[in-house]
């Protein structure tokens, strides 16, 4: 089995509103958002099918677990965009990984919860960083799929465009490498 090293920057999917779980009082809503669907990304060396692993032993939940900060379009540059915080995540029945946001009572997070309850801000993004992909050779020609098998969200953010399922990496810094396990090649290859 062959493994690779490259450069990795944070990636950016996206995420479900739960509207049925909006608890006004709270300032609380669910949302779903990872799932296990395969998402095109355009890669270096060859493009492929991203699949986020939603187990728990795929997941390093340190932040998860002290709760994820929920930003206004990836802003993470000030404080003043973050708009709440993850109070809950979990991984439910249908393999989807999943947080419960409490909102910030500021002026302009309450506008934006007031679009949210009207049913006019519906779509989120998820940012994340990938340790780890098991890639899987697929027939006839077809991309091959990068299971993210050791992979961390880092934030949430609301956005005005729902993540195009084809986009490719967008913004942040290298920050580690990814090792790429793979059962086809017989050597290593590291990318920096």
């Amino acid at each position: 089995m062959a493994k690779q090293k490259r450069a990795a920057s944070t990636q950016y999917g996206r995420a479900l509103v739960q509207p049925a779980s909006l608890d006004t009082e709270a300032r609380e809503v669910d949302v779903v958002f990872a799932t296990e669907t395969p998402v095109p990304r355009f890669g270096w060396e060859e493009d492929y099918d991203e699949v986020l692993v939603c187990e728990a032993g795929a997941i390093r939940m340190e932040r998860a677990n002290r709760g994820l900060p929920v930003m206004d379009c990836h802003n993470t540059w000030s404080v003043f965009a973050q708009l709440g915080r993850t109070v809950k995540v979990w991984i439910n029945e249908k393999r989807e990984l999943c947080a419960r946001i409490k909102f910030s009572q500021r002026g302009q997070v309450a506008e934006l919860f007031q679009d949210i309850t009207d049913g006019i801000v519906k779509d989120i993004s998820v940012g994340y960083n990938v340790f780890k992909f098991e890639r899987v050779e697929q027939p006839g020609g077809k991309n091959p799929i990068y299971r993210a098998i050791d992979w961390m969200p880092t934030e949430l953010s609301f956005a005005p465009v729902q993540a195009d399922i084809k986009s490719e990496i967008r913004g942040g810094q290298r920050t580690h490498t990814v090792e790429i396990i793979s059962n086809k090649q017989q050597t290593t290859n590291h990318y920096e």
